[in-house]
């Protein structure tokens, strides 16, 4: 299942394009999220699971090897490692999660005699983050639940419609597996997310706000409206102060932890790393559609204000000389209150190789990656907010 992937600005499409490379595996699969440092998955050939698997009372319990078919992932027993000498029966299943027409929140390993009607089985990379992809959005709703064994939890989908309850933790899975990884980081971290989601309880009550794009030709700090060739640009409001949303997106150091489009940014001057300012010269690292290799886009900090009407980021990509494109990336917060704030984002191109952009896929890319952005960093505040609000405990 290979399909091109996005990128942060345009120009590195193209590059992207040229360099795309298929993920074939045999590979793992890791949770990640805050307290969960990359444990690995594993199944019965039913239900997916995070943590220990050797404290299931169940011989066909066993971390799972994935392979990517023409059309879904495949899954089989790893019993290497750990697992060895482990003979589960169970082998080329299908991994998917429930669809918008399903009562279940369960992810699960199908067969082919399975009812596959309520369950989307499209996946695919975003980098080294794992995405579904349904009616060409690609969405990452994963998250954890205690089950009734200690140290083992579900993996579930969509928490937003799955009800109220203190003992969700949304994760990321990834095929990176943790750096200097031990048997207790594998196989015991987890049970000490007991305590996280009581001292945090980063629960989803509701459902989140989601970003809407648009394509209005709009100007930039360089660009002005007449020389606009194409926008691609989102919007979404979210409850949360308009002042915290924009040390949100300043504070570049922690992208990895929420963005998948470009986790990291660095700046030249490493005194500008703590407080970029116009001028400052930064790389912006995007993940390849091969999952492995980092495309790094020269950028330079245009505007970086706070204002008690508008906090506003812009800057340049430096990735096409002058003359072929000039493209700017401008993000606006703008407070609705005290406690709730709109937020606007958007990537304008003029110049001769924008006018290609426009006519190929790649505007209507970057429109999906641009909305994708706000919602992955409204879901971030969120959690955010929730953890902040919780009372302390002792």
């Amino acid at each position: 299942m290979h399909k091109l992937r996005l990128t942060t600005f345009a120009a590195s499409f193209l590059a992207t394009a040229a360099t795309a490379a298929s993920n074939t595996g045999p590979f793992s699969l890791y949770a990640y999220g805050t307290g969960v440092g990359g444990l690995p998955i594993f199944s019965s050939g039913d239900e997916v699971f995070v943590g220990n698997f050797s404290k299931v009372d169940d011989s066909e319990a066993a971390p799972i090897q994935f392979t990517v078919g023409d059309d879904a992932w495949n899954a089989s027993p790893n019993t290497t490692g750990y697992a060895k000498g482990r003979e589960p029966s169970w082998s080329n299943y299908t991994f998917a999660v429930p669809g918008p027409s399903s009562s279940s929140h369960s992810v699960k390993l199908i067969n082919s005699t399975t009812d596959t009607g309520g369950y989307v089985s499209d996946l695919t990379f975003y980098g080294t983050f794992v995405m579904v992809e349904e009616n060409g959005q690609m969405a990452s709703l994963w998250y954890a639940t205690p089950s009734e064994i200690d140290g083992v939890y579900a993996i579930g989908w969509n928490a937003s419609d799955a009800g109220h309850s203190d003992d969700k933790v949304v994760i990321t899975l990834k095929r990176t597996p943790p750096s200097n990884p031990s048997p207790k980081d594998q196989f015991e971290g987890f049970t000490s997310l007991d305590c996280f989601i009581k001292s945090l309880a980063i629960v989803l009550t509701m459902e989140a706000p989601k970003a809407v794009g648009w394509t209005n030709p709009t100007a930039t700090p360089s660009l002005g409206t007449g020389r606009v060739v194409f926008t691609a640009g989102s919007t979404i409001s979210i409850d949360a102060p308009a002042k915290e949303v924009f040390d949100t997106i300043v504070d570049f150091r922690r992208y990895s932890e929420w963005n998948t489009w470009t986790p990291r940014l660095t700046f030249t001057d490493s005194e500008a790393s703590d407080a970029a300012k116009p001028g400052a010269s930064g790389i912006l690292e995007t993940l390849t559609d091969s999952g492995d290799d980092i495309m790094k886009i020269p950028i330079e900090i245009l505007e970086l204000s706070y204002g008690e009407e508008e906090c506003k980021l812009a800057w340049k990509s430096k990735y096409l000389p002058w003359w072929a494109a000039t493209i700017e990336r401008v993000q606006t917060v703008t407070p609705k209150g005290p406690d709730a704030c709109e937020i606007k984002n958007w990537e304008s191109m003029g110049g001769l190789a924008a006018y290609a952009m426009k006519l190929s896929w790649v505007s209507k890319q970057l429109g999906a990656a641009n909305v994708r952005y706000l919602d992955e960093l409204a879901a971030f505040v969120k959690k955010t907010v929730a953890s902040q609000d919780m009372p302390a405990t002792a």
